[in-house]
């Protein structure tokens, strides 16, 4: 795991619009699997899953080949379980992204290239996986929630 400190400035790392619209088009359930098997703090979750399964992660074919039933079951608990991976680190999420990189309103005028900060925010927390987890939290609004970060009415006055 990676240890950052309170002053430690957050890395940005660009991404282009071409990568940035693969990932906008991933479905969740994708972005978690990829999550799951990407971030070795997230293995024990990833594990249980297999088990319960019976399923490699890495293997996409054997997912997309699983029958209807147990396909929605593995994307929803997949997508549960990053979830409640998250809730895990809320504290530290909402510190450096909520207060540090004022997620807020740097969203506003940002749009979806607030994710390459949340990269550089979630780097002190994780080594890798970074871009498939970040995507993930942009797109299921999750930092919004945690932020507090008002309704859009409000963006709007302000654009």
């Amino acid at each position: 795991m990676a240890n950052g400190t309170a002053t430690q400035e957050l890395v940005i790392h660009s991404i282009s619009a071409d990568v940035a619209m693969e990932y906008l088009a991933t479905e969740d359930w994708e972005l978690a699997r990829q999550s799951l098997v990407e971030l070795e703090e997230f293995r024990s979750a990833r594990d249980e899953i297999e088990s319960r399964f019976e399923i490699d992660l890495t293997d996409i074919e054997a997912i997309v080949d699983l029958p209807t039933d147990s396909f929605n079951n593995l994307k929803n608990d997949m997508v549960l379980v990053i979830d409640s991976q998250l809730l895990r680190f809320s504290e530290m999420f909402r510190q450096k992204v909520c207060v540090d990189l004022d997620y807020c309103n740097l969203k506003k005028s940002k749009g979806w290239r607030i994710v390459e900060y949340l990269i550089g925010a979630l780097a002190i927390v994780f080594d890798k996986g970074l871009i498939p987890l970040s995507f993930y939290i942009f797109k299921r609004e999750i930092l919004d929630e945690l932020c507090q970060c008002p309704e859009r009415e409000a963006e709007h006055i302000a654009d």
